[in-house]
């Protein structure tokens, strides 16, 4: 019986790892600072980063209206 609980609880942390390196990798490269700027699509986006990782080449600063 203990084995069989800790062998589920083996297999569900390497899933929830798995999970959070893929989730995470969207999160990419980008810091994490608060300076939004308004892309040519009308989004708001955190920063300049998050911006181009979204192929907005054009954009400016400031939260769109």
């Amino acid at each position: 019986m203990k084995f069989d609980l800790m062998k589920c609880f083996f297999i569900s942390l390497i899933t929830i790892l798995i999970v959070s390196c893929t989730t995470n990798e969207s999160s990419r490269n980008c810091p994490d600072t608060d300076f939004p700027v308004c892309g040519d699509d009308g989004l708001t986006y955190k920063n300049a980063c998050e911006a181009r990782e979204a192929q907005i080449t054009e954009y400016s600063i400031g939260q769109c209206n």
